[in-house]
């Protein structure tokens, strides 16, 4: 993997905000980052609602392929490969938090929905179906492995994305509180 540039955008986490509002500030950072030299954009974990508005989960999940192709259509805009963070997804009846990598012309790269659902104080386990197993994939960029939030205290997970040659792991999180 050579040089590269990569930007870690931090969103408010704003309960309930409205898609259109949210969608404009990602939107802006991603912008920003751009202007700033990134190559790579990664925006944070369930930054539309908000990670603690799960009593709307199963609602803002039919925004996913909106999400979708807003970031397809930013990420070729800009000609960079972007990482959406994460949101909640809809498949066969249950909800997700899913990832999802574009490349710089708004192809989808990877998908990974999280493993390890949050439990403590949190409803995650209550409302999301957890994913089934961790995501490579080969990119311009190098060899990436993709990750959601509590994820990080399982190595399990990162021992077999190093075992299948991962060198740069994403790892979209929400960290509500100061």
């Amino acid at each position: 993997m050579s040089r590269l540039t990569v930007a870690a955008v931090q969103l408010p986490s704003l309960e309930g905000q409205p898609l259109p509002e949210a969608w404009s500030a990602a939107q802006r950072s991603v912008e920003d980052a751009v202007a700033s030299g990134a190559e790579l954009v990664v925006l944070p974990e369930i930054w539309t609602p908000g990670y603690f508005a799960f009593d709307s989960y199963a609602e803002v999940a039919a925004d996913a392929p909106v999400i979708r192709r807003h970031l397809a259509e930013l990420a070729a805009a800009a000609g960079i490969h972007l990482h959406g963070g994460s949101f909640v997804e809809e498949r066969d009846g249950n909800l997700f938090n899913t990832s999802v990598l574009f490349g710089p012309d708004g192809s989808t790269l990877a998908e990974y929905a999280k493993i390890h659902l949050f439990g403590y104080g949190s409803r995650e386990p209550e409302v999301l179906t957890p994913g089934q197993g961790p995501t490579v994939v080969d990119t311009a960029v190098g060899r990436i492995g993709m990750a959601v939030c509590y994820d990080l205290r399982f190595p399990e997970l990162f021992r077999a994305m190093t075992d299948s040659g991962t060198e740069l792991v994403l790892v979209a999180s929400a960290w509500p509180h100061p």
